[in-house]
């Protein structure tokens, strides 16, 4: 057995408290005989005796119940198997992803997770340690050993949540670092989160003899909506300037589906408007169009008009980009193409719709986030490296074309950059198999309206071209009369990218002289441009920006805008080997703002993480990791329950119901045991 509140031993003193009082209270009497009392002497002998007995059970009763009640002050406990000596380290893994933050009957996650701190703090001992690992990826919001205890220590009230997503691998591996360098004799982790992240399947083992406490602080379901994404929709027949974008608007928890009002905006200007029903844990996609007013990087809003659990995922800040002027970059071995398409394109020169830049060679030094689609003609072969930038590009939303040439290595390509992009491998074809465009995808958005009438149209010939065997996620647009495809587009992430097993050179195909070749080269460009209208990368809280150098700026007159208004330095650095600027501390959703003094250069689009959104608490549990688990509550119920946990089950009530029966035999004790008096019988007189 053990004492909680071992500071006041001193009271079991007080115990003896009752017989001082008796051996003050005697009183020593001079003895005088008195011959004619004698006879009475004896007679209360036997009485006296009896007395002597109740006096001496009484002052034991007395004693017996002071003492049970200084020792259930002293708050006893029996001894847990482990808890052996005072000394004691705890780490507490506190979560503050922004799921934190939401709207539940019992209260917000983080304010419990608030509440149970202070009683953690309350109950460590007066040489126990207390640190806290914040589980993020960066560790830069932990706050080392603290000895002490203040009564309301500042750093508890201080804590708040953003936009930022749990990171359980990295911050378990810190708290497992802290507890290893720690000599204590008992150790403990405390794991305060809503559990509602995806954690991952394994966690790193910790020391021996670490004690682990789950806290969840989200254990009653709550509703949230929210958007889950946004992208642009190309609609067969759309006209104009108008851009249609398809808004996916998602449900977590409930019971019933919620009507709620979706509105978009672009440079603050609201364009479109719309109820939609969202079903009850599902999602539901509505489409918008809208007409912009301007050409290039726009800045667009989302907004949800609903009451639910957690507010910042009602809205989704995205960046449009209207085409004004397309940037397109053509390179490779083939000048012939390059020419072809440099004139197709921007047969003036003036860059009006088209800005055509022709480079030799490969991707090698390229920043391909400067250009809307990059056509490669005859590009010999593909190294690892590039390969991996241009599957970034397309997974970013690029467009890109993918041509033959004279040059062109076939083993190469089948090995290298056809397997990633996952086009089926190319056949060479050493006969002279001559064939001509047979077959045209005319519902295609890129091939629309180029046959005009009946269908008849210039068709070229093809007499010399690799066979391609087209995947099942192959969309063919132009076939051969010899059957072989012409042009085949596949769907890489967010972008697209069309092969031509084929090469716009007179001694392959006298496609560059017809009169298909112009109309196609710029709707097909204009398409994989995105040339409707394009949502440009969103990365989540969290993740670093890394903004493309513009030219002729010093790096440090940079600035970053947060949603906040907060500026922040744009730190030069390096990204896929490219010089880049770097913002790190996206930690709200919204939009960035590079900036050069009052001037704009351009813009970033931050959004939550999906899964913070997702509220309702993941049920996977840590069976080899946790020790034990605890509801969260009021800090006077945290320190009652760390105490049994730490120190085994208190036993302070049978103490103090020992004192209790104590005084009550007390005062049966106490009590003149005299017999009933009948009317007008004159009561007893004892003479001492």
């Amino acid at each position: 057995m053990t004492f909680l509140n071992s500071a006041l031993l001193a009271g079991l003193l007080l115990a003896g408290l009752p017989i001082l009082i008796h051996l003050l209270g005697r009183r020593r009497l001079k003895r005088q005989p008195f011959p004619t009392l004698e006879f009475l002497r004896r007679l209360q002998v036997k009485r006296m005796r009896k007395l002597r007995i109740r006096q001496w059970l009484l002052l034991a009763l007395r004693t017996l119940a002071l003492l049970f009640l200084a020792l259930a002050f002293l708050r006893p406990a029996l001894t847990k198997s482990g808890s052996a000596g005072t000394r004691r380290d705890t780490v507490v893994l506190l979560d503050l992803s922004a799921s934190m933050n939401a709207k539940r009957p019992g209260g917000s996650a983080i304010s419990l997770a608030r509440k149970t701190l202070e009683g953690i703090h309350q109950a460590a001992g007066q040489n126990s340690r207390l640190a806290l690992v914040i589980a993020d990826g960066t560790g830069s919001r932990d706050l080392g050993w603290m000895t002490g205890r203040e009564t309301e220590p500042r750093w508890i009230s201080q804590l708040e949540t953003d936009g930022r997503s749990a990171d359980l691998s990295d911050s378990w591996i810190r708290a497992g670092k802290m507890l290893t360098e720690t000599a204590s004799p008992n150790k403990e982790l405390i794991w305060i989160s809503d559990f509602c992240d995806e954690c991952p399947d394994t966690l790193v083992p910790l020391p021996d003899g670490v004690s682990v406490l789950q806290v969840p602080v989200a254990q009653r379901p709550a509703v949230n909506l929210f958007i889950q994404e946004v992208h642009p929709a190309y609609a067969e027949g759309s006209k104009g300037k108008s851009i249609d974008l398809d808004v996916t608007i998602g449900s977590s928890g409930g019971d019933a589906a919620h009507d709620v009002l979706v509105s978009i905006s672009l440079d603050r200007r609201k364009l479109a408007e719309a109820t939609v029903t969202v079903p009850v844990e599902g999602t539901v996609t509505k489409r918008f169009t809208l007409l912009p007013n301007k050409t290039g990087a726009i800045a667009g809003e989302i907004d949800i008009d609903v009451d639910d659990a957690l507010s910042l995922d009602n809205r989704l800040a995205f960046v449009l980009q209207v085409p004004g002027t397309q940037q397109v970059l053509v390179l490779g071995s083939d000048q012939q193409a390059q020419r072809f398409f440099k004139l197709a394109l921007d047969p003036q020169g003036q860059a009006s719709r088209f800005a055509v830049t022709t480079k030799p060679g490969g991707l090698q030094g390229l920043d391909l986030g400067r250009y809307d689609a990059v056509v490669f003609a005859g590009v010999p072969a593909f190294s690892n490296a590039e390969t991996q930038v241009l599957l970034q590009y397309l997974e970013n939303g690029g467009g890109a074309w993918l041509l033959l040439g004279n040059q062109v290595d076939l083993a190469s390509y089948n090995r290298d950059i056809l397997q990633a992009l996952g086009y089926g491998p190319l056949v060479s074809t050493n006969e002279n198999v001559s064939g001509m465009w047979e077959s045209i995808d005319t519902k295609h958005p890129a091939l629309q309206g180029l046959i005009a009438g009946k269908g008849r149209y210039d068709q070229p010939s093809v007499k010399r071209y690799a066979r391609q065997v087209p995947s099942d996620d192959d969309q063919v647009l132009v076939r051969l009369t010899t059957g072989a495809p012409f042009i085949v587009e596949r769907e890489v992430g967010t972008g697209r990218i069309w092969l031509t097993p084929s090469a716009a050179d007179t001694s392959w195909t006298d496609w560059p002289f017809s009169g298909i070749f112009a109309p196609l080269v710029q709707q097909g460009m204009h398409y994989l441009a995105s040339g409707e209208g394009s949502i440009r990368e969103q990365i989540s809280c969290g993740e670093p920006i890394f903004w493309s150098l513009p030219e002729g700026i010093d790096p440090g007159m940079l600035e970053t805008i947060d949603p906040l208004g907060n500026r922040q330095p744009a730190v030069p650095g390096f990204h896929e080997d490219l010089e880049v600027l770097v913002s790190d501390q996206t930690f709200w959703p919204g939009l960035y703002r590079l900036v050069h003094g009052s001037t704009e250069l351009d813009l970033m689009a931050v959004r939550t993480v999906l899964a913070e959104s997702e509220i309702q608490p993941e049920q996977k549990q840590y069976a080899n990791h946790i020790s034990g688990s605890m509801n969260p509550g009021e800090p006077e119920e945290v320190v009652e329950w760390l105490s049994n946990y730490r120190h085994g089950r208190e036993i302070s009530w049978w103490f103090l119901t020992l004192a209790l029966a104590a005084l009550i035999a007390e005062t049966l004790v106490a009590r003149e045991n005299k017999p009933g008096l009948e009317p007008g019988q004159p009561a007893e007189t004892e003479t001492s």
